[in-house]
């Protein structure tokens, strides 16, 4: 519903498996092996445990709560397809920040963060006053932060009424499209 709190969780974003979708139908030789290491991405078999655990509890908190929450894997696309696919599911829109996600390499340009297919990683649409509640479990609980740098449970923007999808940086709007 709009208001809602756009959560993601997971192992800090960096630029493993961007462009992963489209890299999974090439075929390779031995020279592009090497353009495309970006798109190899690396497993934390230890993280994802900890994260469907914590995920876990938070399904059994909402639950027992009566809160309703929408919650997807970031597979192909990551952030961006994400968070677009849940709120255009509802018929609402999304204003996220890149500023606010985690990341793992500091200099790295908001269409990366957007589309980074890190693995370890989740989205969350969170009414406010169950936002507190989920980022404790995550971060405090489960400890992600001490489980792997930059790990975490982080609020990257909000759903709104207006079906658009607007993605901002360092204060400026970047992206703006219909959601659909």
């Amino acid at each position: 519903a709009e208001g809602y709190d756009i959560i993601i969780i997971g192992k800090a974003t960096d630029n493993s498996g961007f462009g992963g979708a489209a890299f999974a139908s090439l075929i390779l030789d031995e020279k592009e092996r090497e353009s495309n290491r970006g798109a190899v991405q690396v497993p934390d078999p230890f993280l994802k445990n900890v994260i469907i655990r914590a995920s876990y509890a938070v399904f059994e908190e909402a639950r027992s709560k009566g809160i309703e929450l929408g919650f997807k894997d970031m597979g192909a696309g990551g952030i961006m397809c994400s968070a677009a696919e849940l709120c255009s599911y509802a018929n609402y829109g999304a204003d996220i920040d890149l500023s606010k996600v985690n990341v793992s390499i500091k200099s790295l340009p908001p269409y990366i963060i957007a589309c980074s297919e890190t693995q370890e990683r989740f989205t969350w649409i969170c009414p406010r006053e169950f936002t507190k509640t989920l980022l404790k479990i995550y971060n405090e609980d489960f400890e992600l932060p001490q489980i792997s740098l930059g790990a975490g449970a982080f609020v990257v923007g909000e759903v709104t009424k207006e079906q658009d999808y607007i993605l901002r940086h360092e204060g400026k709007v970047i992206c703006s499209v219909p959601i659909k």
